[in-house]
């Protein structure tokens, strides 16, 4: 029987919309390992966007991780409640790109339990964040991995705006949007201070 997974508490906020919705598929396997490890969790779901930023305000202070389960989008939302925290945050990878976990070395469930699972949270690294406001539009976030304004930002919009994208075409559908959007590019221009 393996060691407890530490004496922290987890929050593992789930989106189920999250790689075409199979991060419900994954949740007994997730579940299984947390109990064998005797780890202490609670599962939260987002109902919608933006959800997983409020989880975080209303609940994260009463954990000692907080863990996304799903995609780069629930990473970010929960990145965007946490500033004031100051936790450790744990991925566990389940959605079409997986482009942060991949950066990170948890690109995958396996993976992303490991490295959660050991007791003195050594495998702990700082990221820096970004922060990107337009008060014209009253628009503020911090963001992560990447901001894109032109070709990149219309090709993920397409992807998920487009629901039946990810769908039907699973981790391709990035691939088709790229091509839809560079067919249809047009150049954009910005001005940055």
């Amino acid at each position: 029987m393996p060691e407890p997974i530490s004496n922290h508490r987890y929050l593992l906020i789930v989106n189920p919309e999250a790689g075409s919705r199979s991060t419900m598929k994954a949740l007994p396997e997730i579940e299984r390992i947390m109990r064998e490890r005797k780890a202490e969790y609670e599962f939260h779901f987002t109902k919608e966007k933006g959800h997983a930023t409020e989880l975080v305000k209303e609940v994260g202070a009463d954990f000692d991780v907080v863990v996304s389960v799903g995609g780069d989008g629930t990473i970010n939302e929960i990145l965007n409640g946490m500033p004031d925290l100051n936790k450790p945050m744990g991925i566990i990878p389940i959605g079409t790109g997986n482009d942060f976990a991949k950066n990170t070395g948890s690109d995958s469930i396996e993976q992303a339990v490991k490295l959660l699972s050991n007791r003195e949270m050594s495998t702990t690294k700082p990221i820096h964040l970004m922060e990107l406001e337009l008060p014209e539009f009253r628009f503020k976030t911090l963001f992560h991995t990447v901001s894109d304004v032109s070709f990149g930002a219309r090709l993920t919009a397409m992807v998920n705006n487009q629901p039946f994208f990810k769908k039907i075409l699973g981790k391709n559908a990035y691939n088709v949007a790229a091509v839809l959007s560079y067919i249809n590019h047009k150049n954009v221009k910005i001005e940055a201070n």
